[in-house]
């Protein structure tokens, strides 16, 4: 149910990139190539009467992505290069933000989520990132229902590179 319920999201947010709603244009890439048409951008104006409804998904995406640059910014003019931190997204599900990100000078990406779905996603991203290059994030399968606090999640990560001395920030999306 946890994996179907974000494989849901992806396909709202590749539906949404195809009607010029938002800009992930990763989204349509990861999903499954031979169905992939039902929101490709010819076929996007036949959901048009279910957009409005969808709007939350752009508005979220937009929220947190303006806030993760306004911090790599924030980086940038205190002279630390993104390159040096770190983005740890705790329930990240199929979310693509860490793909997008990628580059030599993007921060460190760590995903948390159950392990059901960082299975799924381990194999959308790794394909992804073979044919694109683009830098894969750490991933963590963890409930995070079995965590009485978030130390128990940062505390693993720190064996897939999470180095708390260094900056970081932490995103938690529809948990």
């Amino acid at each position: 149910l946890d994996s179907y319920k974000n494989l849901q999201v992806l396909w709202v947010r590749a539906l949404l990139a195809s009607s010029g709603q938002l800009d992930d244009p990763v989204a349509y890439q990861l999903l499954p190539p031979a169905s992939r048409w039902l929101v490709s951008p010819a076929v996007a104006p036949l959901w048009a009467p279910v957009l409005p409804k969808l709007e939350w998904i752009a508005q979220r995406t937009s929220f947190l992505d303006s806030t993760l640059d306004a911090w790599i910014d924030g980086l940038k003019a205190s002279g630390v290069s993104p390159a040096e931190a770190q983005v740890v997204l705790l329930g990240a599900g199929y979310d693509t933000r860490a793909l997008r990100y990628s580059g030599d000078q993007a921060p460190a990406f760590y995903e948390v989520d159950l392990p059901v779905v960082t299975r799924a996603k381990g194999v959308l991203s790794s394909r992804y990132a073979a044919a694109t290059g683009v830098r894969q994030p750490a991933m963590l399968p963890l409930d995070l229902m079995t965590c009485a606090s978030g130390a128990p999640a940062l505390e693993a990560l720190a064996p897939l590179g999470l180095d708390r001395s260094r900056p970081a920030l932490v995103v938690f999306e529809a948990v």
